[in-house]
């Protein structure tokens, strides 16, 4: 083959990709996978053969709130707040964010999410809830408790409980990203998950209960990834986003890296030092692009 050819060849090949990642930096949504196969897990998984029933000690009015679009872009979009403060460097104690991805919600993280919520319980989940493209997914869960004649709607809970995961930052400081341990021991471990620079997705489940004149709202969220020992929360630069994977696509975010290919696992190891991960397997669905 002449080296005329092999050139056209290479720019050809070099056109085609530059096309792709052009095309994956102008998603307007993350892709969506489809589940895996909890049942094939070689652990006892929370999605295998769920009998879609709360646990035995839940109240009985306890139900499982349906999250439709309003509600979970408004849980997203506050989280990407948040998000976009820290990795501009808008807290006194932590330096701005070299990558921090915007997250999308996924729909697999949110039924598994209400699966645990089904518990009634804020502790940590004990089965396996391994997803598509994450071994170990991230986790936060808190509950209000309040009188049921005052009038609370399900979005000021939330907002509540949102905030109340990011005021953990006044507890911060700048050995926190690599250790995760706050002030004086104090309990960071929701902020810092909130703010897991490489997680790009997370879904969240609600459930609702009354005990007595009390009405109870339970969150549980779970992310793409967690933050691993001995890993920094996210990767640190003196100006916003200058390890993004894509140019900036989003006005709204503008320190957040914008939507692309899922890294599996957010590109870390499990505790063992290995990816248990189910291959992602895009769905079949319609992708839309700005």
């Amino acid at each position: 083959m002449s080296s005329r050819y092999l050139l056209l060849l290479l720019f050809g090949c070099a056109g085609i990709l530059g096309y792709a990642n052009a095309r994956k930096c102008m998603l307007k949504e993350p892709l969506t996978y489809e589940e895996a196969d909890y049942c094939t897990e070689s652990q006892p998984h929370l999605g295998c053969n769920h009998n879609q029933e709360f646990a035995a000690h839940c109240q009985a009015t306890a139900r499982l709130l349906e999250i439709k679009p309003e509600l979970s872009k408004a849980i997203v979009r506050q989280m990407n707040v948040y998000r976009n403060i820290v990795a501009k460097g808008g807290l006194p104690n932590l330096p701005a964010a070299g990558r921090m991805n915007k997250l999308g919600w996924d729909e697999s993280l949110a039924k598994l999410a209400g699966l645990a919520a089904m518990r009634c319980v804020l502790d940590p989940i004990k089965r396996s809830f391994t997803a598509t493209h994450a071994s170990k997914p991230g986790y936060t869960a808190i509950l209000t408790k309040y009188p049921t004649s005052q009038k609370q709607t399900v979005h000021q809970i939330m907002y509540s409980h949102l905030k109340t995961f990011y005021n953990q930052h006044i507890h911060i400081t700048p050995t926190s990203l690599l250790s995760g341990e706050g002030r004086n021991g104090r309990d960071v471990s929701h902020f810092l998950q909130l703010i897991t620079g490489m997680n790009s997705r997370v879904g969240c489940g609600i459930a609702i209960f009354h005990e007595k004149e009390w009405t109870v709202q339970l969150m549980i969220c779970l992310y793409g990834c967690n933050k691993h020992p001995n890993t920094f929360t996210y990767s640190i630069g003196q100006t916003p986003k200058i390890s993004c994977d894509c140019p900036d696509t989003d006005q709204e975010f503008k320190n957040l890296c914008p939507y692309n290919v899922v890294e599996e696992d957010c590109g870390l190891l499990n505790e063992e030092g290995i990816t248990t991960t189910p291959k992602p397997k895009p769905a079949l669905d319609i992708i839309e692009y700005f």
